[in-house]
């Protein structure tokens, strides 16, 4: 689904810990690695953060809801 995996967060806090041995970045990623694809785990924010997404990163040209992956 999508080539490179990022766990990102808004949350200061969390930046810089691990998650399945992958640091947790800042949105700011989403832009430095041209990152096109984007999967959202946080199914109640996920209208949100697509929006915010779309605003502020036009090179994400895929927004996938995590719960249609589950189905």
């Amino acid at each position: 689904i999508c080539e490179k995996l990022y766990f990102i967060d808004l949350s200061k806090v969390k930046q810089g810990t691990v998650i399945q041995r992958r640091v947790v970045s800042s949105p700011g990623v989403l832009r430095d690695e041209k990152i096109e694809c984007v999967i959202i785990a946080v199914v109640y924010l996920f209208g949100t953060i697509k929006i915010q997404i779309e605003s502020e990163y036009p090179n994400v040209k895929r927004i996938i809801n995590l719960s249609e992956l589950i189905n």
